[in-house]
């Protein structure tokens, strides 16, 4: 099963408020048609808790294959309706998006009113592909386990293919959830996560590059 990314950026002339609206209640539906999705959650950014990175939101697709994505980016259901409607509320030109296969660390619950922290990573320059994989799941990946108030953790590594076709600007995704904001900042102000957790990232990510904030997912299709 492939994972996709879409981050995405309102278009200036769409308040916050009117930007998730629409997506959510005009444009869900819409994309919820594509016959391709087998799922399709969105990823709301919750404003002004402190973690700003120029993106509003990302959409999240999961297709069964290479065929199947394909597939959806010459199906009807996509070019004529689901890309066209994105002209309504996206801003096109501050995009970017990705392909990945996820790994669970952590297989806790997935529930209605978390919030969760979604994080683009960069590996260390001098650093293979080989090498960030098995040290984020090997290393850092129980360290991330032992957050206090983490509930689940999944680590998405760009696929393997996207490397053939060039350097990818990014090698990866990490999402983790916490039952509600307040853990999500007693988390961050945790030793295990200052001390532990970000001093270990600094081993194996361009840290200077991370881009990141913190979510409400809104499922569209399960």
């Amino acid at each position: 099963m492939l994972h996709f990314y879409y981050f995405i950026s309102r278009k200036s002339s769409l308040s916050k408020v009117a930007f998730h609206n629409y997506w959510k209640d005009t444009h869900g539906p819409i994309a919820k048609e594509i016959p391709q999705l087998q799922r399709y959650i969105q990823s709301h950014q919750i404003p002004d808790v402190g973690f700003e990175c120029g993106f509003d939101g990302v959409a999240e697709g999961w297709v069964e294959n290479f065929s199947s994505l394909e597939e959806l980016r010459s199906s009807k259901a996509y070019l004529n309706d689901a890309l066209t409607d994105e002209r309504n509320f996206i801003d096109r030109r501050r995009t970017d998006w990705l392909v990945t296969r996820d790994r669970v660390i952590l297989d806790g619950p997935n529930v209605q009113g978390q919030v969760k922290n979604i994080t683009l990573l960069r590996r260390k320059n001098g650093m293979s592909v080989k090498e960030f994989r098995e040290y984020w799941s090997e290393v850092h990946g129980p360290l991330a386990c032992e957050l206090p108030g983490i509930q689940r953790y999944v680590q998405s590594p760009t696929v393997d293919e996207a490397y053939t076709l060039g350097e990818p600007r990014w090698d990866g995704v990490a999402q983790w959830w916490t039952n509600d904001l307040q853990s999500l900042k007693s988390l961050r102000a945790s030793k295990e996560f200052s001390v532990g957790a970000r001093e270990d990232a600094e081993k194996f990510l361009e840290t200077s590059m991370l881009l990141g904030f913190v979510a409400n997912e809104i499922p569209i299709l399960e």
